[in-house]
């Protein structure tokens, strides 16, 4: 099976008055097709760098000093700002550490729907208030809030929003940026359900980051570890969890808060 997603010996600089910071070294890592890739590892560890770097969101400071982002065998990096324009959100989209920060707060929930779908294309307002209600309903929100602005909705709520807009032009990778960091766990639990119903349902792959190795370990195929900038350890989501071969793997285990008699069952009592 092709690459979704194939990423060579990215690196990504933030240059500063004295000395450029590496952010991120070197790192490789392969998306397939319909698949769950976890990217976890303690804050400033470089994840969402990573993130903005597959999107090419970075802006200087930052810069992608070297490496190969391919979509689909496509080079990302050579693309112009038109093709990224027609490339985001409608193949590669992204769904932000937190919505009350990506949404709007001035506009409706269908005003920021409409004026994506106009960016990809003519629709009229009749066809793109259907299409919001459609994606509405499919993430379990009534199609009447879409003239509701951001701060009338839950925190839960709008994180949904979040993933409708994402997943409004039907892209074949969602990029998922600490999603559920200000949620609580109840309301975790039902954004990571409704990601994987809706993977069943559309068929798209998933990068998904956290620091949260136990959380990414009950959704993810494979998860990559991420420390300082470099991945130091990826596998299968059962191998990172029952024998994890990095120290610093183990470490991320050792810091998830143990159940009560729940010790002997080594990392997997985390998840």
């Amino acid at each position: 099976m092709s690459d979704l997603l194939t990423v060579e010996g990215l690196r990504v600089d933030y240059l500063t008055a004295g000395a450029p910071f590496t952010a991120v070294r070197d790192i490789s890592f392969q998306i397939q097709p319909n698949e769950i890739l976890g990217l976890a590892g303690e804050s400033g560890c470089g994840k969402s760098t990573v993130a903005y770097a597959l999107m090419r969101l970075h802006k200087p400071p930052a810069l992608v000093r070297r490496g190969q982002i391919l979509f689909e065998g496509r080079d990302v990096l050579s693309f112009t700002d038109t093709q990224l324009r027609a490339w985001r959100w409608s193949e590669v989209s992204m769904v932000f550490q937190s919505a009350m920060n990506s949404l709007n707060p001035v506009m409706t929930i269908f005003r920021q729907f409409h004026d994506m779908l106009r960016a990809h294309g003519p629709i009229t307002r009749a066809d793109a208030m259907d299409r919001t209600a459609e994606m509405l309903e499919m993430v379990g929100i009534p199609a009447d809030r879409m003239q509701a602005h951001p701060h009338q909705l839950s925190g839960g709520m709008r994180q949904r929003v979040a993933l409708a807009l994402a997943l409004t032009l039907l892209p074949k990778l969602i990029i998922m940026d600490e999603p559920t960091t200000a949620l609580d766990v109840v309301v975790q639990r039902e954004i990571l359900q409704e990601v994987l119903r809706l993977r069943e349902k559309l068929g798209f792959s998933v990068l998904f980051i956290t620091h949260d190795i136990a959380l990414m370990a009950q959704i993810s195929d494979r998860i990559g570890i991420m420390r300082a900038g470099e991945i130091v350890e990826i596998g299968t989501a059962s191998q990172i969890v029952t024998a994890p071969v990095h120290d610093y793997t183990r470490s991320l285990w050792d810091a998830m808060p143990i159940l009560a008699n729940a010790a002997e069952k080594g990392p997997a009592h985390a998840v």
